[in-house]
């Protein structure tokens, strides 16, 4: 079997389609190849950046799957579309991501030989891989996602910070996106399994049973991702909530203090002729006697209830 990694128009050049291949190439490089291939052009393609088509068909003689590939960067979950084309003769692989992913599905393969240490057919094996990497991947990327609203969330709990409310509702966005797309990625992995098209031999199949089994559990980990990041902005809810009742508290309790003397501060600003207490020698020391016992008295009251 021969492997291409189509990187420049002189590997177009070099594409042998008389021997099976496992071929590796961008969406821009794919333009240029699925015309050799007899590869039926898709409606889709005039809209390549639609990562809400996902699919999977089976064609007279190969099965083309498309689905949202998402990766951990730079604290935020990067979507991209993948593609691939499995035939008897052929694997493409359609993905614009960086080398390390292609490099990493190709270390676990021994491409110079026609059947790989398992017994397995090695453009069947090339095919299994291409998914289980592209699923790993995602594995890791919940999990960093997770762990950052784990972060996050002890961060609410001991104090509140500035700018985690974007940070909150771009988690949630993010986690919503990724059990989205996870949802319908599901409805692939049954249809790999239907093998319409006998591409893949009974013996085989089991492995993509396992295909089946990780695209179902990554989807319970996205629905659980979306759940944490909802608790994560109900938390961060109740904090802020906390924050104003307690500012309430506090404004409640100076009025508590302030009003006796705004009240006796108003009964002696009245424009009366007559009032008695003026004339009385030591009224005025009488009055914040009255003012300070009922302060104090409003103090303890309150230390008592627990309130102060």
């Amino acid at each position: 079997m021969k492997f291409y990694h189509v990187k420049t128009d002189q590997d177009l050049l070099n594409l042998d389609q008389n021997e099976r291949s496992f071929i590796l190439c961008d969406q821009e490089k794919f333009k240029h190849i699925y015309e050799s291939f007899n590869i039926m052009k898709r409606k889709e393609e005039a809209n390549e950046k639609n990562l809400d088509t996902i699919h999977f068909e089976s064609h007279f003689d190969y099965d083309v799957t498309s689905f949202s590939f998402f990766e951990w960067q730079e604290n935020k979950l990067e979507f991209e579309k993948v593609y691939l084309y499995f035939s008897k003769d052929y694997l493409i692989f359609v993905c614009n991501q960086n080398e390390t992913l292609f490099n990493e599905i190709v270390a676990d393969i021994e491409i110079d030989k026609e059947i790989q240490p398992n017994g397995i057919d090695t453009l069947t094996y090339s095919y299994y891989k291409s998914l289980d990497h592209i699923l790993a991947k995602m594995f890791v990327s919940l999990e960093n996602s997770e762990q950052t609203i784990a972060d996050l969330e002890m961060r609410l709990l001991e104090q509140m910070e500035e700018g985690n409310f974007e940070t909150i509702m771009q988690l949630k966005s993010m986690s919503f996106e990724a059990k989205r797309h996870l949802r319908l990625l599901t409805y692939i992995g049954d249809q790999i399994l239907s093998n319409d098209n006998n591409l893949i031999s009974e013996e085989n199949l089991k492995y993509f049973k396992n295909i089946s089994t990780k695209m179902s559990r990554l989807y319970e980990f996205g629905s659980s991702l979306h759940e944490k990041a909802d608790h994560l902005l109900e938390l961060y809810n109740t904090s802020v909530s906390e924050k104003s009742n307690g500012f309430l508290n506090k404004l409640t309790i100076i009025t508590v203090f302030t009003t006796p003397i705004a009240i006796f501060s108003g009964i002696y600003g009245m424009n009366f002729v007559n009032i008695p207490e003026l004339k009385f020698e030591y009224g005025y020391f009488v009055l914040l006697g009255v003012l300070l016992a009922i302060i104090t008295g409003s103090y303890f009251y309150l230390k008592k209830s627990k309130i102060l």
